[in-house]
């Protein structure tokens, strides 16, 4: 809705003015005031939300930019992985130029020379310190999936190194509670708190977060169905960028979340929590899935 501010009435009350035309004119404004304070305050707060939302389409843009550049660097990393699958090779020992690749004889598996030229003698499945893995099995890994009937944290543990993307799915999870949830990270030495740069949006209600990627939640009844997606964008810094989309059942509430973090080491770890920490998960199931 977009308010109309009824403008003051003209001429303005001026010392120019004989006393009947100022009397008039300054009656005139004073009856007509309180309908342009009204408006006029309406119409501020109407502009203070669309500079909220704006802001978050901003963000959210910039998101989006981050997400389709991780995914045209996987594309070119798949196809140059696919060119070199394409002209390699049964391994056997012997000589390899640097960037060689050859199929293992133990998993099929192709891989790559990527240290330097040399004398390989070990298959390439037994010799990570010279050779790499081409590729991945196709599509995701499911995890195992997690009932949020309790407690007041899940974790999922055991994320493989190497992983690109995760992607965090709800399904008719709740609270007990009007804590913020939490999706936080982190790598072999434990689950970060600290460091990121989140932001969550209901409505026009922004909340911000730096303890983990947040998600606004407003009452105890919301039941939230959604996803959030991690994407590392930056592999040499660990650098991951969230984005995601949930809806709150039957009150049809709408809730989204987008931020980005860089960790010390490779991601192996998530946690869902709350920002209070006490809040309990009392509805709903939760899985994991990676790549």
């Amino acid at each position: 809705m977009v308010t109309v501010v009824t403008p003051m009435p003209v001429p303005a009350p001026s010392r120019t003015m004989n006393q009947v035309a100022f009397d008039a004119a300054n009656a005139a404004r004073i009856a007509a005031e309180p309908l342009y304070t009204a408006q006029f305050n309406a119409a501020v707060a109407e502009t203070n939300e669309n500079a909220i939302v704006a802001a978050a389409a901003a963000a959210s843009a910039a998101s989006q930019v981050d997400l389709a550049t991780a995914k045209a660097e996987s594309a070119s990393a798949s196809a140059n992985a696919a060119a070199l699958t394409a002209n390699a090779a049964a391994w056997v020992a012997g000589n390899y130029a640097f960037n060689a690749s050859a199929i293992s004889g133990l998993d099929g598996q192709t891989y790559r020379n990527y240290v330097s030229a040399g004398v390989r003698n070990t298959d390439p499945k037994n010799d990570p310190t010279n050779w790499v893995k081409l590729g991945a099995p196709a599509g995701f890994t499911l995890g195992t999936p997690v009932t949020t009937t309790s407690g007041t944290a899940i974790d999922f543990t055991g994320i493989p190194a190497g992983t690109k993307r995760v992607t965090i799915n709800f399904a008719g999870v709740s609270t007990n509670g009007t804590s913020p949830i939490l999706f936080q990270f982190g790598d072999s030495g434990g689950i970060e708190n600290t460091g990121y740069d989140s932001s969550s949006l209901r409505g026009t209600t922004m909340t911000a977060s730096t303890a983990g990627f947040i998600l606004n939640v407003v009452s105890a009844a919301d039941v939230l169905t959604g996803s959030i997606t991690l994407i590392l964008i930056d592999s040499a810094n660990f650098k991951w960028v969230e984005d995601g989309q949930f809806m709150a059942g039957a009150a049809f509430n709408y809730y989204w979340t987008t931020g980005f973090k860089s960790l010390s080491a490779e991601l192996t770890q998530l946690r869902i929590t709350t920002v209070g920490g006490t809040d309990t998960f009392d509805a709903g199931q939760v899985n994991i899935s990676y790549e």
